[in-house]
């Protein structure tokens, strides 16, 4: 394969402090941008395992959610507005491409941005039962992620009329929006991949459950989430049972704003005059078992009831020793990612810790095994913090760890060769920058034939012939 680079032009006379980024989801990009803007003497390369850029902002933000992803063109125009110092290494697998301390070695500063590309499990009963669903796999499956199977299960899904989804994030709310949508009207101008949408509009889902473990105020998702599944034409959302909603409401004269604006927008409910389908918020429900018939299919679930254990805040539950059971065809598990660690990173002294799936850091500054910071070592965004926030989040954390960077390459006197010294180390065909732009504007000339923001190619072969890499 003929290995094609972005000339990146670098400034005579001035030598360089050289950053490289693994990740070119949204952490890594706020950063790269930060460090950009703030330092003129930075120079910035993005390591990407994918031939794509923007990571979660485009396989993991819902397809009808576009103005979510306006973070995409931000991050376009710092790219092109800093091509002198900013370079995009995609298709590269660090680990497999080039080690980790090949690019510890080469850098003054080494960014993991990575993200978190692992599920959390129930660790219950049945939890392998076919038609038990990766709300993750799921997700970046209708989103279009490269050479990706529909999840395993989806043929359960097809026939399945009654879904419960186990989890209550903006996630699990993005599931249950695209199960019980009109898929036609809904997501024919958005950018979900084609392939998926004729799935879906086959789908014969008639009810939707979510559950949650804890109550109303502790829901991962935001009111703002909320509000457009209380709209959805034909969808129409069930009451909660009182069990589920009484501790909150005898708590309503002292609940903050922000909590007022979420129990309003629960008790008003959806105003739907003929329903198509519906949907129900299940709280204080601890899943105890997932049921399965003589095919190993998956027919129900074992939930306890839990209550709040008197805290005034709701934050921690107790069993009640009752038990309900729920008929259901497919459940979708939707409780939170985990990051893994990237090969070589026990040899460069990271250890994850026990029961905390992220890198180990203080303020984003990598520590080992001894809690001591790794100079020239960094960690942003969920690789850093676990899975928890929004992309806003996100950005406010990666531009505090791109001052922690700046500061520390202040008093930084040796300059580090960078890309220069890693071109010959790499071990495959990288995706450069000019490259992705061409994939981009074909995308965009595609989608504007079925009037869709873009059509997104899911196939790494073809992206690299369209780029005229294969």
């Amino acid at each position: 394969m003929r290995v094609r680079i972005r000339a990146v032009k670098r400034v005579a006379g001035v030598r360089w402090h050289s950053v490289a980024i693994v990740g070119a989801g949204p952490s890594g990009f706020y950063l790269a941008t930060r460090l950009l803007e703030k330092n003129p003497e930075v120079t910035v390369d993005m390591y990407e395992k994918l031939p794509v850029p923007f990571g979660l902002a485009r396989f993991g933000v819902a397809p009808d959610h576009e103005d979510v992803k306006n973070c995409n063109e931000r991050f376009q125009g710092a790219a092109e507005t800093h091509s002198s110092r900013f370079r995009f290494i995609g298709n590269t697998e660090v680990g497999a491409d080039i080690s980790l301390k090949q690019l510890k070695d080469n850098y003054n500063s080494l960014v993991l941005s990575y993200g978190s590309s692992e599920d959390n499990r129930l660790n219950i009963p049945g939890e392998d039962l076919k038609g038990v669903i990766s709300a993750r796999s799921f997700i970046m499956w209708y989103n279009g992620y490269p050479d990706l199977e529909p999840p395993a299960g989806i043929e359960q899904l097809m026939k399945a009329t009654n879904v419960a989804i186990i989890g209550a994030g903006n996630v699990a709310l993005d599931v249950a929006r695209m199960l019980l949508c009109d898929h036609e009207h809904h997501l024919k101008n958005t950018d979900v991949s084609s392939e998926a949408l004729e799935l879906l509009k086959k789908l014969k889902v008639k009810d939707v459950n979510v559950f949650a473990r804890r109550g109303l105020f502790n829901s991962a998702f935001t009111t703002s989430e909320l509000r457009p599944m209380m709209k959805l034409p034909g969808v129409q959302f069930r009451e909660l049972e009182e069990d589920m909603i009484l501790h909150e409401l005898q708590r309503r004269d002292s609940l903050s704003r922000k909590d007022k604006r979420l129990l309003d927008v629960i008790m008003k409910g959806s105003d739907v005059e003929k329903a198509r389908v519906s949907w129900a918020l299940n709280y204080y429900r601890l899943p105890k078992e997932f049921l399965g018939d003589e095919h190993h299919h998956i027919k129900g679930m074992i939930f306890e009831v839990s209550k709040p254990a008197g805290d005034s805040e709701n934050k921690k539950v107790v069993s009640t020793g009752i038990t309900r059971a729920y008929n259901t065809q497919t459940a979708f598990r939707s409780i939170g990612y985990k990051t893994i660690p990237l090969p070589g990173m026990k040899e460069n002294g990271i250890e994850f810790q026990p029961g905390k799936p992220c890198v180990p850091n203080k303020l984003g500054r990598v520590l080992n095994a001894k809690g001591t910071v790794i100079p020239g070592l960094y960690t942003a965004g969920w690789a850093a913090s676990g899975p928890t926030g929004t992309i806003a989040t996100t950005m406010m954390t990666s531009f505090s760890v791109a001052e922690e960077i700046l500061e520390d390459l202040s008093h930084e006197r040796h300059k580090k060769p960078g890309y220069e010294a890693v071109k010959p180390l790499l071990k495959n065909t990288q995706v450069s920058w000019e490259d992705w732009d061409t994939l981009k504007a074909y995308e965009e000339k595609e989608g504007r034939k079925k009037n869709k923001p873009r059509e997104k190619v899911t196939s790494t072969r073809q992206m690299l012939e369209i780029m005229k890499l294969n």
